[in-house]
């Protein structure tokens, strides 16, 4: 008898663990298809982006995308602001800070000893387009009166009067952004098409004998550098990114004023490469062609500049391009409370 119910024993208890491996087998085969499904869906939507937005970066090119500020991509030449507490410190490109959300000045530091400027943009309107001014003043008589001293007359005369000069400089810029909205790296752009218009004026507080100077890139710019007339101007650029190391740009311009020829066009194509988050190297060539009183009616001129990025990339909902996210979050937070409450009183009645 007793023979019998250890057999018993035996054969129930083979029983109960035969069945508690299948469950965990048939659960462990549940998570392997879990995983499978998960990531044939990203896959799929992998690849539904790239059919959508076919000049879209690809995640997999130098740094990681998740880590890339998207405010790095909008230049001083476009329609939106760095973030707040944020900017950049540059050689030739202006240096930028973010003084508050949509408000940021900026100054051309290599400039700075030779034609003191400061400038503030302001965003007045973001979404799929963005629309800001740019105003700014600047004065070249501290380098006037050093070249002056120098013994250089390219830019002044030994005997010219130089007064103190004000400049100043407004801008309308308005850009399209164009963005990848697929996929798990965010509402990231990556075509920004800008254009503007602007007018640059220059005021002499005293006598003046400042001429134009004879040179490319500077010519059309020394009628406003001067304090002698205005100087109009006309520019569409794109900045594209390529990958989250790289950025290319390029843009066109045209200047009309009181310069010789009163006509003036202007390229430029530069490549911006990051070593870091924070750090960029830029590279490019500008053109000019124009009836200047120069040997040569086209001038070329080399881009090298150095950047160093400040500030830190905010939190995806805190971005540039995510404000509509945050209110249809609260606009359907808001309808399922006021849903809720309907049926309760409902369900009372």
């Amino acid at each position: 008898m007793k023979l019998l119910r250890l057999h018993t024993f035996v054969v129930v208890c083979l029983m109960l663990t035969g069945t508690a491996f299948a469950q965990s087998g048939s659960g462990l085969k549940g998570k392997r298809s879990s995983k499978r499904e998960i990531q044939k869906r990203q896959q799929e939507a992998d690849q539904k982006e790239a059919e959508q937005t076919p000049f879209a970066p690809s995640e997999q090119s130098g740094r990681e995308t998740a880590q890339v500020r998207d405010d790095l991509r909008w230049p001083a030449e476009s329609g939106n602001t760095v973030y707040q507490h944020a900017g950049n410190l540059s050689v030739m490109a202006p240096a930028r800070y973010g003084i508050l959300d949509g408000l940021e000045a900026e100054s051309y530091l290599g400039l700075a000893r030779w034609v003191p400027n400061l400038f503030v943009k302001k965003r007045w309107r973001q979404g799929r387009w963005y629309v800001a001014s740019r105003h700014g003043i600047y004065s070249a008589t501290p380098g006037y009166r050093y070249y002056q001293s120098e013994g250089n007359t390219v830019y002044a005369q030994p005997d010219d009067a130089i007064p103190m000069i004000l400049s100043t400089k407004n801008q309308l810029i308005v850009s399209r952004v164009y963005r990848d909205y697929l996929g798990c790296r965010g509402r990231q752009p990556y075509l920004i098409i800008s254009g503007g218009i602007g007018v640059d004026f220059g005021v002499p507080l005293g006598d003046n004998d400042l001429q134009e100077t004879n040179k490319h890139f500077l010519a059309n710019r020394s009628i406003a550098l001067t304090g002698n007339d205005y100087l109009a101007h006309l520019f569409v650029r794109a900045d594209y990114q390529y990958s989250p190391a790289w950025v290319f740009s390029g843009s066109l311009k045209y200047f009309r004023g009181n310069f010789t020829g009163h006509n003036a066009f202007e390229q430029h194509l530069a490549a911006e490469g990051f070593v870091s988050d924070n750090l960029s190297f830029t590279f490019g060539i500008q053109f000019s062609e124009a009836a200047y009183n120069t040997p040569n009616p086209i001038g070329i001129a080399p881009m090298l500049d150095i950047c160093w990025y400040l500030g830190t990339k905010k939190a995806r909902d805190m971005g540039l391009y995510d404000q509509n996210f945050k209110m249809t979050k609260y606009k359907t937070h808001k309808n399922k409370k006021l849903n809720r409450d309907t049926n309760r009183r409902r369900y009372q009645k």
